[in-house]
């Protein structure tokens, strides 16, 4: 009987210490919420590096000119921090760029989601010089470009789906049989069979979308000057101006970058154009998406535009894409 009582307090000695070891294993694996603006990208690399050609190169693949705005606005906004004060709260930040030169080095890409941070992206890259590094950008720019541009998307999916309007979604599901995914903010403009429109208005700022089908004939349908002669129609009848007579329209003196693609899966255009009101002097960024159904009998019409004449234009258009990329059909 005396052993029976001397084992109960080792047993509760045991599982004390393995509360505590698991405990402190699971303090070890939770990361803190990533840090920075949207839109910006650290890039870790040596002064002497960045004022080079090295720098230069990585500039081109990530600072380059955004397409399709009204101002230049470079892709992603670049920060550059050398490797001996990387620490702290730029280790946590939402996009990091990690260039290294050395004579032990190898020529390494690799991505690393996480690393230090929730919703992070670090990718690495590093080679025996700067030629080698170089090499690897230019080979890869769209796997580095790209991939920080669909984190920054998902990240924005992630916080509009938290937030996101059932009852505006319902209304779109109504009209167009559609999924889409639209957060708190937006109001519904107008709406009909097989059309709807959002808009979010602050007294500055307005971003709008327009959800649209129409039947499928032909290819045709899917060529530049189909697609804007539709969304020209469309506006025009359904987005008005602010004064009697003016509707939106796209800006004829700007020719809009249309690019086929797989949008979730389906055959699409997208198309980046700059937008005006005739018979006013407003106007921005358009971006659109129209897609092939998969009952293959319509075309499925996914357009955003932001107007914001005080600030930059840039991130209001990726949060329209976005909310565009919440498109799941039935």
């Amino acid at each position: 009987m005396q052993h029976r009582f001397f084992l109960f307090p080792l047993l509760f000695l045991a599982i004390g210490i393995l509360i505590s070891s698991c405990i402190e294993e699971q303090n070890a694996k939770v990361l803190p919420g990533s840090t920075g603006k949207s839109g910006e990208l650290i890039v870790v690399i040596d002064a002497k590096y960045w004022d080079s050609k090295l720098g230069k190169t990585t500039r081109e693949v990530l600072g380059f000119e955004h397409v399709a705005l009204p101002q230049p606005e470079p892709y992603f906004s670049l920060v550059n921090i050398p490797h001996s004060v990387f620490k702290g709260l730029f280790k946590t930040h939402r996009n990091i760029l990690i260039l290294s030169v050395g004579a032990g080095q190898k020529k390494l890409l690799t991505n690393v989601k996480n690393k230090w941070a929730t919703s992070q992206l670090v990718i690495y890259i590093s080679g025996p010089n700067t030629d080698a590094v170089i090499e690897l950008l230019n080979a890869n720019k769209s796997t580095v470009a790209g991939g920080f541009e669909v984190k920054e998307r998902n990240r924005l999916r992630g916080k509009f789906k938290r937030v996101r309007d059932k009852a505006v979604s319902a209304i779109i599901k109504k009209h167009l049989n559609i999924e889409f995914s639209v957060p708190k903010g937006y109001e519904v403009a107008a709406q009909e069979e097989n059309f709807v429109w959002i808009r979010r208005e602050t007294p500055d700022i307005s971003q709008g979308i327009l959800i649209y089908k129409t039947k499928y004939t032909d290819d045709s349908t899917f060529t530049s000057t189909a697609i804007l002669a539709i969304r020209d129609s469309i506006t025009k009848a359904y987005v008005p101006g602010p004064l009697d007579g003016s509707y939106m329209t796209s800006m004829k003196d700007f020719q809009p970058l249309v690019k086929e693609m797989d949008f979730l899966g389906n055959y699409a255009m997208e198309a980046r154009g700059l937008w005006r009101v005739e018979g006013d002097f407003m106007g921005g960024p358009f971006l659109s998406y129209t897609l092939l159904s998969p009952n293959k009998k319509e075309v499925v019409c996914l357009e955003g535009y932001v107007y914001a004449p005080k600030y930059k234009k840039r991130n209001y258009l990726r949060e329209i894409e976005a909310i565009l990329y919440s498109y799941r059909s039935e």
